[in-house]
């Protein structure tokens, strides 16, 4: 059963979201037919000139695709990757729309989405565009139906709000549900055709799940056309060009109009009367740019400049005010609330909505909506979409909306984003929506802007964006907080880091152990984070000494036995250990005290059962402590605990000829890591732990000789990484 739905305010044919024929009659405007409705996309397709080339590309990615009957599904084929290349105003966008629009003529189910100037620290802002028309008018029970068991760990990226505190998924795992959740859509809705505009400007999340994702759609019904502009190419970006060559093509490098199709142009706007010289000036005044040429042939008619050579001198008075500074000339004579109003669009960029825009430009809604009329006329915005006032407000080109943005005054732009923010919090929208407008601002120690960077960290974080919330962080240290706040927005700074950077988690770990307003609980939380980015580095001296220096400070005994229990850890898996009888008695005394019932006792216990089966003791002894340490369970994805020990205990029931038992553990522990969207290194590790030939091929000859007696020679850690697992001591010392 399919459970996508079409929302129906979102008009198939037009603007961004999902389209498919069968809601194209639906959404027709009253009184007209389908026929009148091909015959305007006709009359589109006849003002793309001199891209037959490239038209015929699509059509061919589209037969690939379809099949050459569009009424036969069994037909559909693979899809693969088609991108059009070429400098801003050169057309990639209308050739785009021409492929969108052939696609939903051959009966292909079409996603849109385009990367945002102002947008591109807005974690999955181009995933969202693809899947919040789709998901927009369902509630959470279709949601979860839609996402599987993938809900909590996707939800949060395709811009779902999500009830609970779930934690933190790695990258990789929403990447994972991401591959998932197209795949799955692709299958039920085939053919898909995914449009995405100006990807150079795509954020960066989304960018890297894009560029990951792209080699799997010649495995799929599913076809992706990019639009990017070759100046502003990224290496992410790159590897997309790259992934064309790859299945055989090369990306479609759109040239610009000749002096023939420059010509027709400006004789379609001012009369076949233009001679051939004027056509001729406008052609090398403008490279044939379209994007250009269309603005200097409405400025022009604007002026009543008859196209004749004797015109020349003034035509290259013209061209100027085709670009930049015309366009800023043009919308100051629309009046003092039309260039608020466009400034408010720039700066709001995909919040634009009419509401919205008229909040930050200071206008009522009534005003608004004869200001937009006035700009749409005047050629700068484009004309508002279907949606009762929920569509935000786009310029025409993203070349205005450049110009636009750079001409309003630096300390205006900023108060501007100041109020943006305001705005975008009070409609709801959450503070990560507003943190983009927060990094705008200049930093004045507002405890207001804190907050809100601090809300959006936690934000980016939950949905597998961990170098969005850092730059929400970094900005929050430098606003800067008080001095009661600042160790907790440290400590978060350091651990929003650790994933990519741990060398940056210790740094900014330090700093906090440093601060003088830092209370007791924070500083527990502090030392565990950054001995565990010492020692996931592979620096287990220092992981082991920075818990050794907290322990004379713990306030509880709680606490104090928590940081021995670190300090004897880390020291366990230094290879250059050279007190390890002194720590393995040390530990056995603290062991024989305690009962395991709380979280510090089991990880100790934990520690005991691995170190009697290291140092040889008996293996009654070892699974006794192993068994104390289970309890009704270890997490493996605890943030505040690690993983370690609870790998520790189940290595010791495999080495203790148990492999089954040891199994049922990894089994666990590796569901556990899916469930919470960890599937980069926590999962490969546990995967490679389920690999050893103890669990893979049940009990070795050797292993059977163990149950009654010692254990024998030790297993060794292997030197410098806790996670690189176990190794059999030397042949010579068996």
């Amino acid at each position: 059963m399919c459970h996508w739905q079409c929302p129906a305010e979102n008009p198939p044919l037009e603007g961004y979201g999902a389209c498919h024929p069968r809601y194209a009659r639906r959404h027709l405007p009253e009184g007209k037919n389908v026929a009148e409705d091909m015959s305007q996309q006709n009359l589109t397709r006849r003002t793309l000139l001199e891209r037959d080339r490239e038209l015929r590309a699509v059509d061919a990615a589209l037969t690939e695709l379809c099949g050459t009957d569009a009424a036969d599904r069994a037909e559909t084929r693979g899809g693969g990757v088609i991108a059009f290349e070429g400098p801003g105003g050169v057309g990639k966008t209308a050739l785009l729309g021409e492929a969108r629009r052939r696609a939903a003529a051959r009966g292909c189910t079409v996603l849109r989405a385009r990367g945002g100037e102002h947008e591109q620290g807005a974690a999955f802002h181009v995933v969202r565009q693809l899947f919040q028309p789709v998901l927009a008018a369902t509630g959470e029970d279709e949601h979860r139906r839609i996402l599987g068991g993938w809900y909590d760990i996707v939800a949060p990226a395709v811009g779902l709000v999500v009830s609970g505190n779930g934690g933190a998924p790695d990258p990789q795992g929403v990447r994972d549900g991401l591959d998932w959740l197209v795949t799955r859509f692709a299958v039920e809705h085939a053919p898909v055709v995914v449009i995405l505009d100006d990807v150079h400007w795509a954020d960066p999340e989304s960018l890297d799940w894009l560029t990951r994702f792209a080699s799997r759609t010649a495995d799929l019904p599913l076809l992706l056309a990019v639009g990017y502009r070759p100046e502003g190419l990224t290496a992410d970006v790159a590897v997309i060009r790259a992934l064309v060559e790859r299945q055989g093509s090369r990306p479609r490098v759109l040239a610009p109009l000749t002096p023939s199709g420059v010509g027709r142009i400006v004789r379609e706007v001012l009369g076949d009367h233009a001679d051939d010289a004027f056509c001729r000036e406008c052609w090398a005044m403008t490279g044939g740019n379209p994007w250009e040429i269309t603005e200097l042939t409405a400025k022009i008619r604007d002026r009543r400049l008859k196209p004749q050579s004797e015109n020349l001198p003034a035509l290259r008075e013209l061209v100027s005010s085709a670009k930049d500074s015309g366009l800023n000339e043009r919308l100051t004579r629309l009046g003092t609330a039309a260039v608020r109003l466009a400034w408010a669009v720039a700066v709001l960029g995909i919040e634009a909505t009419p509401a919205l825009t008229a909040n930050v430009a200071g206008l009522s809604e009534t005003e608004a909506v004869d200001v937009v009329a006035r700009l749409v006329d005047a050629r700068i915005l484009a004309p508002p979409r279907p949606g009762n006032g929920t569509k935000p407000l786009e310029y025409l080109h993203p070349l205005i909306a450049t110009a636009v943005y750079q001409a309003i005054p630096g300390a205006l732009r900023v108060a501007m984003h100041g109020q943006a923010a305001t705005v975008v919090l009070g409609a709801g929208l959450g503070s990560a929506a507003a943190g983009r407008h927060l990094l705008e601002m200049h930093p004045e120690g507002d405890p207001w802007v804190v907050h809100h960077l601090r809300a959006a960290a936690r934000e980016y974080l939950r949905a597998g964006a961990p170098d969005a919330g850092r730059r929400c962080l970094a900005r929050a240290l430098r606003e800067p907080p008080a001095l009661d706040e600042r160790p907790a927005v440290l400590y978060e700074l350091g651990c929003a880091a650790q994933l990519t950077e741990p060398d940056v988690t210790v740094n900014h770990l330090r700093a906090a152990l440093e601060e003088p307003a830092l209370g007791p609980d924070l500083r527990e939380a502090i030392t565990y984070r950054l001995a565990q980015a010492y020692g996931h580095s592979g620096r287990m001296e220092e992981a082991a000494q920075v818990v050794a220096a907290e322990i004379g400070r713990a306030t509880s005994a709680r606490a104090r036995l928590r940081m021995q229990t670190e300090q004897l850890m880390w020291n366990m898996f230094r290879a250059d250990e050279k007190e390890s009888p002194a720590r393995s008695r040390r530990l056995a005394r603290l062991a024989d005290h305690l009962t395991g019932r709380g979280m510090a006792e089991r990880y100790l216990l934990g520690l005991r059962a691995w170190d009697a089966l290291t140092r040889g003791e008996p293996v009654a002894t070892a699974l006794h402590y192993a068994e104390e340490a289970l309890g009704d369970g270890l997490s493996w994805t605890d943030d505040d605990w690690g993983f370690e020990v609870p790998i520790l205990v189940a290595l010791v029931f495999l080495h203790c000829d148990q492999p089954g038992r040891a199994e049922e553990l990894f089994n666990k522990g590796i569901a556990e890591c899916e469930r919470k969207g960890w599937r980069g290194s926590h999962l490969a590790f546990g995967f490679t732990l389920l690999g050893t030939p103890g669990c893979a091929a049940g009990r070795s000859a050797r292993r059977r000789s163990w149950p009654g007696r010692g254990c024998g020679s030790p297993i060794w850690w292997a030197p410098r990484h806790p996670r690189t697992g176990p190794r059999s001591a030397p042949s010579s010392e068996r």
